[in-house]
């Protein structure tokens, strides 16, 4: 791994909101007392271990960050030293590196489900990609979350501020008998979303930790 790759991908890394993370566990299969065993390949300061109650298994490519490995999600050898005990996948990639993430994860993990955070604009058919369009075809996500604005990263000015495009949760279940139907179910955020993701928005912008509103 190069070092100019490593500080590309760790420009790209985004926070997860608390409450974000909150309304993907109520949407999620039962953890069974917190037992059930996660794996994060892009864990970064790990609040989505934090946020949602089982066994994690958790990577990144940055040292920096504490991890059980520090390997490429995108490479082979990353998912193939997963234990086989790993019921589920989910993670808040970088916008590059998406796309590799929910291929490796839907070829060699035979998981209940794939959690992703993603921009909107991930599950837009491009003309220049018929292999992503193909894709989401014929495996479409079976539930998507969409997701506030929330102000993710700074401006030239130094301001926090929102992304041009909101984001979601998307979750696909490859090893479910429903997922092959390729319905998706689109679920609304709550009104306690909205407000608790207003909360925490204008934490961010006095500097404030989320949980000091």
């Amino acid at each position: 791994m190069s070092e100019d790759r490593s500080a590309q991908y760790e420009y790209e890394w985004y926070p997860t909101p608390r409450p974000f993370i909150r309304w993907l566990a109520q949407h999620l299969p039962d953890d069974r007392g917190g037992t059930a065993v996660y794996a994060e390949p892009c864990c970064g300061d790990s609040v989505i271990c934090v946020g949602i109650r089982g066994v994690w298994v958790t990577n990144d490519l940055n040292p920096a960050w504490a991890a059980d490995t520090h390997l490429d999600a995108t490479k082979h050898e990353y998912w193939v030293q997963l234990p086989s005990t790993v019921e589920g996948i989910i993670t808040n990639p970088a916008n590059s590196i998406a796309w590799s993430i929910l291929q490796w994860g839907m070829a060699l993990r035979q998981t209940p489900f794939i959690a992703l955070h993603l921009r909107l604009s991930f599950l837009e058919p491009l003309k220049m990609n018929s292999w992503q369009r193909t894709m989401l075809r014929d495996f479409p996500p079976s539930m998507i979350l969409p997701l506030p604005r929330f102000p993710y990263q700074r401006n030239k000015h130094g301001a926090w501020s929102q992304d041009t495009v909101s984001s979601c949760w998307a979750i696909w279940n490859p090893a479910s008998d429903a997922f092959q139907m390729r319905v998706t179910q689109i679920i609304g955020p709550s009104e306690q979303l909205m407000q608790e993701t207003a909360k925490a928005a204008q934490a961010r912008r006095l500097g404030l930790s989320e949980m000091d509103t």
